[in-house]
Parts: structure tokens; sequence; C-alpha cells
């Protein structure tokens, strides 16, 4: 079955709608590019978000709030292969094609009570477990090529 954990949706929806607001396909989140979502095109590694700086002299409670925020959480999700995160001028259903692929290899290991131990990373969050990828889904070898049709990665 195909179903992601609650955390696995709500990441997936964030980058989903990332990718949105980079396509210019949703407006961007408040009325500045120093306050919303922005994005840059490296030469080498194509399109990238920039994660705002830390705030410093902040209290804790104030830099949670901060890090939960979709101007800092939805580019710190956006951590995609270049073949998926370059995806531009597309539908949005081939966006999500593309990126359920991609999450296919990542483990999504949700919180449960004394069943920590067997998790990879301290999170399920994309962040922690894209650290640690599922390379025995599909096939023994376990290596990511480029569909030609979409640049999205697929097992040979």
């Amino acid at each position: 079955m195909n179903i992601y954990s609650l955390e696995r949706r709500r990441e997936r929806y964030i980058i989903i709608y990332v990718w949105k607001i980079m396509e210019k396909i949703v407006p961007n989140i408040g009325d500045s590019a120093r306050v919303g979502i922005t994005a840059k095109q490296h030469p080498r590694l194509g399109r990238m978000c920039i994660v705002p700086r830390r705030l410093t002299g902040a209290s804790h409670s104030a830099q949670s709030l901060r890090d939960a925020a979709l101007t800092v959480r939805g580019p710190r999700l956006f951590i995609l292969p270049p073949a998926v995160r370059n995806i531009t001028g597309q539908s949005v259903a081939c966006f999500k094609a593309q990126l359920d692929k991609f999450l296919r290899y990542i483990p999504d290991q949700p919180f449960v009570p004394h069943y920590v131990s067997c998790r990879a990373a301290r999170t399920n969050s994309l962040i922690g477990q894209s650290l640690y990828p599922n390379r025995n889904h599909g096939s023994s070898q376990g290596e990511l090529t480029t569909d030609q049709c979409s640049g999205l990665p697929r097992q040979r």
C-alpha cells in the first residue's frame, strides 16, 4: 500500500505548496521577497530554495515558532534531488508523481510508543530520514537514474 504517515503527508503537502509558489501557481506568502519563500537558480545545482537566517538573540520559544513557519520549514524540506526540484513548466500532477517516486526511497517510520529503537533517524521528518534512503526498494541494486521524459528518479 502506498499510504504515508500523517507527518509524511503534511511534509509532502508543504513541498508541493513550495513548488507551486516557485511556479507562480499560488501567491507567495507575505508581501515581499524578504518575507516570502525565495529561490535562486544555481549554475551547477539548479533551482534552490533559500532558507532564512536564524534569529540571533531570540528566545527558544520564539525560535521554535519561527522554525515551524512555512517560510522556514518549506525551504528546508525542499531538499529534493535535482531531477525533481528542477521540474518546471509541468502540471501539478506531474510534479506529484515525480515527488512520490522519490519519496518511495525515503523510509517512512512514524513514531510508535516503545518502538523508537528500530527507527533509523531521531524523527520521521524528511530532513532526518533522507540521510537513510531505502536502497532495497524495488530491486537489489538500488541505483537511481533519470527518466528521459520527465527527469524522474527511477530504479534501474
